[in-house]
């Protein structure tokens, strides 16, 4: 049993500049794997891997480098004490973390098919489209991640040979970075979930199951840096998105709620068949606690919206020209019917009414509503 340290999902990777990005990297291998571990690496070595590593992530507001250094950060905390990797291995893993997302485009691997999968290649000749010629419309970036990956450690032998221990153990290490990788695709979450597996690939799954749950660990942060992250995910998606962005932002807190419970919890509790409890717990810990907090936000959300409805009364512009009598008939709503309003209307819908000047005139009119 370890006591839990001031670092773990404490850690902010946003409170760093750019800058200190690869030195923390290397401190954090240096002082955790290759010290303890005895490994005959050089640490400049060290770090030209992780300086390489760096350039290889694009300038984007989620799927930066800044990202790989916090899932890197979680995935040596949550190795940290388990006996069931080498120190070799562990040094594997953690830069595999690193470099899982080297070359993110930004794009959804959804959106990639649905756009480019179709095209011919005399109508498109950037870099979306050559990902998905290349590698297919199933897991494009991962296997665009995993050559990257390859490519770094076959340029970087000291690494290469500090991650194994001979020659015959090379495919091996092609495996775990295959593996590894390909378990972030959401594509496979259930997959990863559901095998129980021995042996190799018992390891193998164990590998990509911290890795997978590290991909997933801005949740797992402290409230104030997952609402960061979540807001930075959906900037980066604002193209994607296009005219559905703004409701999307509007339901941040709803969509947070659901992807924790269905994707992100369920992805660090079954790290407990791996790993040690004292590990794993602080991480859930704050998971709960920060689906409170989104849960809380979502109440005041809704309860804001009820306070803006009953403050507005919405008249379309074909009643506009109504007479009195008809519209002196119509009965404010009472709260729970506005309730019910809001049950019946998406955010999006509610939005698009309050805010289309086009089409509807708002007048403050004291608490009531008239539909």
């Amino acid at each position: 049993m370890r006591e839990y340290n001031e670092v773990g999902c404490h850690f902010d990777v946003l409170n760093l500049e750019r800058d200190s990005l690869c030195d923390f990297v290397v401190e954090l291998l240096w002082s955790k794997i290759v010290e303890r571990g005895f490994l005959m690496v050089e640490r400049e070595d060290l770090a030209c891997f992780v300086r390489c590593t760096s350039k290889t992530y694009n300038s984007l507001p989620f799927h930066n480098f800044f990202h790989a250094v916090s899932v890197t950060q979680c995935v040596v905390d949550l190795i940290d004490l388990t006996n069931e990797l080498t120190y070799g291995e562990k040094l594997l893993v953690s830069l595999i973390a690193l470099s899982h997302d080297a070359g993110n485009l930004g794009f959804t691997n959804q959106f990639l098919a649905k756009e480019y999968a179709h095209l011919l290649p005399m109508q498109a000749i950037d870099p979306a489209f050559t990902l998905v010629q290349e590698y297919g419309v199933l897991s494009p970036q991962e296997k665009h991640h995993v050559v990257e990956t390859l490519k770094l450690f076959s340029k970087h032998e000291s690494i290469l040979n500090a991650c194994i221990t001979d020659e015959n153990k090379i495919d091996q290490l092609r495996d775990t970075i295959l593996n590894s990788i390909l378990s972030t695709d959401l594509l496979i979450h259930k997959t990863m979930l559901s095998e129980s597996l021995s042996g190799r690939a018992r390891k193998l799954k164990m590998i990509g199951l911290i890795i997978h749950a590290a991909d997933l660990s801005n949740p797992a942060r402290q409230f104030a840096a997952a609402y960061k992250w979540s807001n930075l995910l959906l900037e980066e998606r604002k193209f994607e998105l296009k005219d559905k962005y703004v409701s999307a932002k509007a339901g941040l807190a709803s969509d947070e709620v659901g992807f924790i419970v269905h994707f992100v919890l369920p992805s660090w509790e079954i790290l407990l068949l791996f790993l040690d409890q004292s590990i794993v717990d602080p991480w859930v810990s704050q998971i709960h606690s920060n689906v409170k907090e989104w849960r809380d936000m979502k109440s005041n959300m809704v309860f804001d919206i009820e306070c803006t409805i009953a403050a507005l009364t919405i008249i379309p512009k074909s009643q506009k020209n109504c007479d009195e009598k008809h519209n002196s008939t119509r009965k404010p709503l009472s709260l729970t019917q506005s309730r019910s309003f809001i049950k019946r209307h998406s955010s999006s819908a509610l939005r698009d009414k309050i805010l289309d000047q086009e089409n509807i005139d708002i007048a403050i009119d004291d608490a009531a509503i008239v539909i």
